[in-house]
């Protein structure tokens, strides 16, 4: 429920407010990293690549789903 979402925003927010900008600076290197190698901000750059830069960020942006295209799209991650 979208009052939920709110609630935990507000309250994720406001620790990350509370941490100082060393400590967030630190999250977001983190969260970038995670995001640009999950299923889907592979297939976002794969999709860039194709369609050109500007078009893939309409497309991102469109509140269209994504997830399913990227589970086809990407090759599964090579194991140790």
């Amino acid at each position: 429920p979208k009052n939920q979402l709110m609630m935990h925003k507000l309250m994720i927010n406001g620790a990350i407010d509370n941490m100082g900008l060393n400590s967030t600076q630190h999250m977001a290197t983190l969260f970038d990293g995670i995001t640009r190698h999950s299923p889907e901000g592979l297939w976002w750059k794969e999709r860039a690549e194709q369609v050109g830069f500007l078009k893939a960020v309409q497309e991102r942006d469109s509140g269209e789903p994504i997830a399913a295209q990227a589970e086809k799209s990407v090759p599964p991650l090579p194991r140790d």
